[in-house]
């Protein structure tokens, strides 16, 4: 199959898709898990941002690392209450135990079917879930999105943090080498609110 498309496009309300990457207690909390200063501030973010994306009409999925048929509100320490507190009964959240949320054939075939070509990622964590979906995002011979990532909406918890300083290539993470080669860019959250329309 080919990919989803092979030119970039315009980021629009119309075309993209808000995707929350594993916002689980353990990967997040710094009270109950491994998370850090920047992990309970991406949650403040995205917690923030998620009402502002939906009134704009962009959808917004949220994913948790979870073996089919579990309880996502259980597994890893459950969900972060703040994020917990956005979830909306009428959009679809979708489970995957895999590295990447894009493993999921239903969430690939939602943003195929409703022509969602910009996937806008948040969550957890930057090096290993969120950065592995965004590449799978851009590489999947089914996909092919624009990818952008959220900067102030994703984070690393405390161990992949460390882990992170001691697997750089000249001073850069293999997963950001991987990110640059790949076209997959990072920005503020208020940059792409901007561009999105969503604020001014």
């Amino acid at each position: 199959m080919k990919p989803f498309h092979l030119m970039p496009s315009e980021l629009r309300p119309d075309n993209s898709m808000l995707v929350v990457v594993h916002p689980h207690n353990n990967e997040c909390c710094a009270k109950t898990g491994l998370g850090t200063s920047e992990t309970e501030a991406a949650v403040e973010r995205i917690a923030s941002i998620i009402p502002a994306f939906r009134k704009a009409g962009v959808p917004v999925r949220i994913c948790f690392a979870a073996e089919p048929g579990a309880d996502p509100h259980q597994a890893f320490g459950g969900i972060h209450p703040k994020i917990a507190a956005t979830l909306d009964p009428r959009e679809p959240t979708y489970q995957a135990y895999h590295p990447s949320v894009f493993a999921v054939p239903e969430l690939r075939q939602e943003m195929r079917n409703t022509f969602r070509r910009h996937a806008i990622l948040a969550g957890f964590n930057l090096s290993d879930c969120l950065g592995k979906s965004a590449i799978m995002a851009r590489t999947h011979a089914e996909m092919g999105q624009d990818v952008t990532i959220l900067r102030d909406a994703s984070a690393d918890r405390s161990d992949i943090a460390i882990a992170e300083m001691y697997n750089d290539c000249g001073g850069e993470s293999m997963m950001s080498l991987m990110r640059r080669a790949l076209n997959i860019s990072m920005e503020s959250s208020r940059t792409v609110m901007q561009r999105l329309g969503i604020v001014s």
